[in-house]
């Protein structure tokens, strides 16, 4: 009985069926097997050796006659399922190896002489269906123990790799689910909490903020008023009976013209720095929009009483404090930076060279070309080269206005202009008549003529020593060019030497040095040029810092009622005066030239600008100027040995020769020089000084506002951070995959070598690929983008990457499955940049491979 059974077990019997059977035809005209027509099969035509049933071969189960079939079917009829197919061994007409539970074969390969299965349980000898005999044993050995090691092996590793790896899944997925639920309430502390303290403490410092500056402007415009109308050193300086809008507007300009010849760091954005700053201390906000060109002059605003308006002025003063409401502050030159030094670095011995200060200063002046220089030396040189350059330029123009046109041979007769005096012809325009005083105003606008009135009525004229010097330049010009001449003559006889002209040559170099040589050294005529030229650009800038501070006064005229003029040029002169730091001696010999009535008796006087009130005995018992002023004019007297002698008036000389150096009042230009703490002056301005104190419960408690709002910005950052972590969490779909399986593996990264290269891959971080044994850099095969899983399978996508010449982005894609290390396995590149790797990682060790790889037989 148990032959029997095992018989039974191992062989599907089919006994003869007592009446016809149906199967479908496998040769019809229809391509499709299940809907071919039925067929009937009687009993007789049951294992008799014919497969009339080729589909199913249920005609001959007991013959090899349908031998050769899939699913019943004959070679090149279309299958109804694959034997791997899962529904396959459904079909009871399929025989399953005992051993191997996936190899299912077909009907017709069961004994039939092959050993299909490893053992041989599709091959047992049986008797005829109408024998009673038992069945025989199998024919095939049984080599199931060597056929079936390694797929046993692999499937034990699959199992064991499954369990390990399914246990760290939900390990992940539990820590995933930790994380979850902490950063929940993580999120809502500091929102609700920390986020709450920080915005109070940072409105809480912005108020302490405004009330610390409000008190600062109080306080600035409360000591700012107190010295300009308080102080009886004002009131003495500018009395009413010596000082109306008229002399205290050329006062104002003049000083911003000394200011702007001083120094260079004294004007900025062609402005009077000195003026910008008393301005801004009287609560004057300019507009500085128009052109200084411009026909339009620029309007102000006065600082209110308000809270709002005066802590929008404390900032002002505060840019100023810092040394930021002057644009001047480097000179930037190809990308690099050059230090501009300032009056507090001055060097303490000039050594007598630099009799006017100056020197010390940046001379690279607004309008020259910028060049980089690398140290102090160079720096001096490209003053030199830069200002020389300048006057080339200006004798070229200069030449050719002087030549054209003035050739002409001009009538002689003369023009009585409406003053009395006459004009002649103008060679140089034409043979025109050259204009009367006044007569070209009639051509300006009502703004035009007011600044006109304002800049002809300042002191301080320069057009003496300015034409002088263009004589000079040019004189200085014509002798480089000779110097130029001779040298390429001696270069030529140099030539002629070497052909054997010796003598003739030699006599020739000898009647050119003589030529050339006039008794000055060629490098005096250098530092000649060169300071002329430095002067000159220091007269243009004050000029330039006047025309500006005249435009800003003109505005405060064409505003003003007088006598509110009247009191705010007087304060604006006092602290102009404050700001502008010339010496006192420059303010006194200025005083003595605009004062109403020192300036009507030097008007009269045939000596050059103030000299016969200034420098004469008189001064000394005279009510008027203060004392200490009279005493600094003594001393500008003693330092130019005029004092008690009429100088004579200098007068422009073409026959003059190049002198060997430029001095100090070279044609009654005298240099104005630096303010001393110990003048007299300064000592008035104490209480302002201590105003210049940066403001260091501000500069605190900006910081603190600072450090508050980079610490918002940081957790706010990592709010937002969390909160796109935490998008779809509770539902599975987050970005850390089903689950969030991917918790565990944020921000690793995994390596293979594939062929010559290594390939890394980082979750939530970049896709590289490298030359093996590269430690960085390599090419970028894009960013992580997301998890797909589909069918049960995971993969993971980097795209963006490196574009590749002449074809798509790089992008990179992971396959996953189920191991109990992550780990890639492979890389490949099926297509052009599109790279393919495969993974093991416990993240892929879920139901579904459990139940296709685990729980199968």
């Amino acid at each position: 009985m148990m032959k029997s059974f095992i018989l039974l077990a191992l062989v599907p019997q089919v006994s003869p069926s007592p009446v016809p059977i149906q199967c479908r035809a496998a040769f019809g005209k229809n391509q499709n097997p299940m809907l071919q027509k039925l067929i009937t099969i009687s009993p007789s035509q049951i294992n008799d050796g014919y497969c009339d049933c080729p589909l199913d071969g249920i005609d001959e189960p007991n013959t090899s006659a349908c031998s050769g079939s899939i699913d019943g079917g004959w070679a090149g009829v279309l299958p109804k399922y694959k034997p791997t197919d899962e529904k396959a061994a459904q079909i009871s007409n399929y025989f399953v190896c005992h051993q191997q539970p996936n190899l299912k074969l077909p009907l017709s390969r069961v004994n039939d002489g092959i050993c299909d299965c490893c053992d041989g349980s599709d091959e047992v000898l049986s008797t005829t269906t109408t024998s009673t005999s038992s069945p025989t044993a199998t024919t095939c050995p049984d080599i199931c123990d060597i056929v079936l090691a390694a797929e046993r092996e692999a499937k034990q590793k699959v199992i064991n790799d499954y369990n390990i790896g399914s246990q760290k899944r939900l390990d992940s997925i539990s820590q995933y689910k930790q994380w979850y639920t902490d950063s929940e309430t993580k999120v809502e502390q500091m929102k609700n909490v920390e986020l709450n303290t920080m915005e109070r403490e940072y409105h809480d410092t912005i108020k302490k903020i405004k009330d610390s500056k409000y008190a600062l402007a109080v306080n600035w415009m409360t000591t700012i008023d107190t010295t300009v109308n308080q102080q009886i050193f004002i009131k003495e300086l500018f009395s009413i009976d010596e000082y109306d809008s008229s002399n205290l507007s050329s006062f104002i300009i003049g000083l911003c013209k000394l200011s702007g010849e001083l120094s260079n760091d004294n004007v900025a954005n062609d402005r009077c720095v000195a003026f910008d700053r008393a301005s801004l201390d009287l609560g004057y906000l300019w507009e500085y929009g128009s052109s200084s060109d411009s026909d339009e002059l620029p309007d102000y605003t006065t600082v209110g009483d308000d809270i709002p308006n005066l802590i929008a002025y404390a900032e002002k003063i505060i840019l100023r404090l810092d040394g930021k409401d002057t644009f001047k502050d480097r000179v930037k030159t190809n990308n690099k930076k050059v230090d501009k030094r300032s009056a507090d670095h001055r060097p303490e011995d000039s050594s007598g060279d630099d009799p006017y200060g100056d020197d010390w200063h940046d001379e690279h002046d607004y309008h020259y070309d910028d060049d980089y220089v690398e140290n102090d030396d160079e720096f001096d040189k490209y003053n030199e080269e830069s200002v020389e350059d300048e006057g080339d330029a200006t004798e070229d123009k200069d030449e050719e206005e002087d030549t054209e046109g003035c050739d002409k041979m001009c009538p002689m007769d003369v023009y009585e202009c409406p003053n009395g005096s006459f004009k002649s012809r103008d060679p140089c325009n034409d043979c025109n008549f050259e204009q009367c005083e006044g007569e070209d105003d009639k051509q300006l606008s009502a703004n035009e003529r007011l600044l006109k009135s304002l800049l002809d009525d300042v002191p301080l004229d320069r057009s003496l020593f300015k034409k002088q010097s263009d004589m000079l330049l040019k004189k200085i010009s014509v002798f480089e060019e000779e110097a130029k001449e001779a040298a390429e003559e001696a270069a030529k006889n140099t030539d002629a030497d070497d052909e054997g002209n010796d003598e003739s040559s030699s006599e020739v170099d000898n009647e050119t040095t003589e030529e050339a040589d006039n008794g000055i050294d060629p490098m005096a005529y250098r530092m000649v040029k060169t300071n002329i030229k430095k002067h000159l650009a220091n007269i243009s800038r004050g000029e330039t810092a006047a025309r500006s501070t005249a435009r800003f006064i003109a505005s405060m005229i064409d505003r003003e009622g007088d006598q509110a003029l009247q009191v705010a040029l007087r304060q604006l002169a006092i602290m102009t005066i404050y700001h502008s730091c010339v010496s006192v001696e420059d303010l006194a010999e200025l005083i003595f030239s605009t004062a109403k009535t020192l300036r009507s008796a030097a008007d009269d006087s045939p000596c050059p600008t103030s000299w016969d009130t200034m420098c004469s005995p008189s001064t000394k018992q005279s009510e008027y100027p203060p004392l200490f002023i009279v005493e600094a004019a003594q001393r500008r007297c003693e330092q130019r040995s005029i004092s008690g002698v009429c100088p004579v008036v200098a007068q422009v000389d073409d026959e003059v020769d190049i002198p060997a150096s430029i001095s100090d009042g070279y044609y009654n230009y005298y240099a104005p020089q630096t303010c001393n703490p110990d003048d007299g002056v300064t000592k008035h301005f104490t209480s302002i000084d201590s105003l210049h104190q940066k403001p260091t419960e501000i500069k605190a408690l900006n910081k603190q506002k600072d450090d508050i709002d980079r610490k918002k910005k940081s957790l706010t950052k990592k709010i937002e951070d969390l909160e796109r972590d935490l998008v779809g969490g509770d539902g599975g779909n987050s970005k850390y995959g089903v689950g969030g399986e991917l918790y565990s593996m944020r921000d690793t990264c995994f390596k293979v070598e594939s062929g010559k290269y290594e390939y890394e891959t980082c979750i939530f971080g970049k896709a590289t690929q490298r030359d093996i044994g590269q430690s960085s850099g390599g090419t970028n095969l894009g960013n992580y983008e997301k998890i797909d899983f589909e069918n049960g399978v995971r993969t993971l996508k980097w795209g963006g990457g490196t574009k590749c010449w002449n074809g798509p982005v790089r992008s990179a894609e992971v396959e996953v499955t189920c191991g109990a290390e992550t780990k890639l396995l492979t890389a490949n590149e099926p297509d052009t940049c599109r790279y393919v790797l495969t993974m093991e990682s416990p993240i892929a060790c879920d139901d579904t491979f459990k139940k296709t790889r685990v729980n199968t037989k």
